[in-house]
């Protein structure tokens, strides 16, 4: 009872908080214009037909259409608004309810009645996380009215979005906790806590940039060595049927072609090792810190199945297959063509790559991490004299 006593007071010192309130308009707000998305038989509508795009890869029905809808919510919506700015002011809004609570005398009242620090401390971690599940429960209850409505289909998978954007949040919070444990000051802990999340951001961002790069290079490297097969069966054949001599201008070009080939691979060979190499250090690094990114990352893998087209289809319009037929050893190369078919094969294996990564992963490691400190900052309190 004393510990729902405590969880009711957090709840009324968030209700009184007009950001609490503000961050509720934003969220319906959001939902309203999410909801004006709409298909038709001519593509996509916006602003409930206030602007109509037509593009029949998008029309009613179309697996595009779907995959777009979809898309918006899951790598737009929620990893912008969900994770960036209501976030933002989640942590503005709760970020002063330990100093608070240690400042202004509702401790000396709390310790007094017979109920431990620990429970104390915990029920008051919990308390502040309501702010994002309140506020998370209502967008994604909104968010799933308009995917019924717009796509005559209810998908359940979008309430997954409450847990692990209230993860993600606790990450930054419990970091936000002990610093406010530490230093006594809201507006210290605040400070300390958007450097961590730069932090964060800073190993995050670099680990997916030293992988896309990476793995572009080695989407390269795939089609050079396949070129330079297809050369290298063309020169042994003009050499077996004995027209190096006769043809000779065509037996030098394939081999001049072969040479650069092979001394292309090789440097290529070079830089993606050294590429992977830095991408493997910070993927070293990522692994031991909360991975806030791959967290929120996972609300679009719960929402789309294994067969069913994704954003990377969206961007590229058309269904995943890889790499398209080679072209013939000696045409010259398309390099816009080549360009876009390495783009969207290093799309399709990155996805691939974040996708196999395991939820024990993703969210283990970053729990015990946020465990770790929760357990320092619980220490702090329980130990502290007030």
């Amino acid at each position: 009872m004393q510990g729902l006593a405590l969880l009711h007071d957090s709840w009324r010192l968030l209700r009184s908080r007009k950001l609490f309130w503000i961050t509720f308009a934003i969220n319906l707000v959001v939902v309203l214009l999410y909801a004006s998305i709409g298909f038709t038989e001519q593509g996509v509508s916006i602003l409930f037909g206030l602007y109509e795009i037509e593009d029949p890869r998008f029309r009613l029905g179309a697996p595009l259409a779907e995959a777009l809808y979809r898309g918006i919510f899951s790598d737009f919506i929620v990893t912008t608004w969900l994770a960036w700015i209501a976030t933002g002011l989640a942590l503005v809004s709760t970020t002063s309810i330990f100093p608070d609570f240690l400042a202004d005398g509702a401790i000396d009242l709390v310790v007094s009645k017979p109920i431990g620090r620990a429970k104390v401390f915990l029920v008051k971690y919990v308390g502040a996380l309501l702010f994002v599940l309140l506020q998370v429960s209502v967008f994604c209850l909104g968010a799933f009215l308009a995917y019924g409505w717009r796509l005559g289909e209810w998908n359940w998978a979008i309430f997954l979005a409450i847990p692990i954007v209230t993860v993600f949040y606790s990450y930054l919070y419990g970091f936000n906790v002990l610093m406010a444990m530490v230093t006594r000051s809201s507006i210290a802990a605040l400070i300390f806590t958007a450097l961590f999340w730069l932090c964060l951001f800073f190993v995050q961002s670099g680990e997916s940039l030293f992988n896309r790069i990476a793995t572009d290079q080695e989407v390269q490297l795939v089609r050079i060595e396949e070129r330079l097969g297809r050369r290298e069966t063309t020169l042994t054949r003009l050499a077996a049927e004995g027209k190096t001599s006769e043809n000779s201008n065509e037996f030098e070009r394939v081999r001049g072609q072969v040479e650069a080939d092979r001394k292309e691979a090789g440097e290529l060979r070079e830089t993606a090792a050294s590429t992977r190499e830095w991408h493997g250090m910070f993927l070293g690094v990522m692994t031991v810190l909360p991975k806030n990114q791959e967290t929120i990352g996972l609300v679009g893998r719960a929402l789309t199945g294994e067969d069913e087209p994704t954003m990377t289809d969206v961007f590229f319009a058309g269904p995943r297959g890889g790499l398209p037929p080679p072209p013939p050893p000696d045409a010259e190369p398309d390099r816009r063509r080549e360009r876009r078919d390495v783009a969207q094969a290093t799309a399709e294996r990155i996805e691939a790559d974040y996708d196999s990564r395991s939820i024990l992963w993703v969210i283990g490691t970053s729990l015990l991490f946020e465990a770790a400190l929760v357990g320092i900052a619980m220490i702090l309190f329980v130990r502290r004299d007030f």
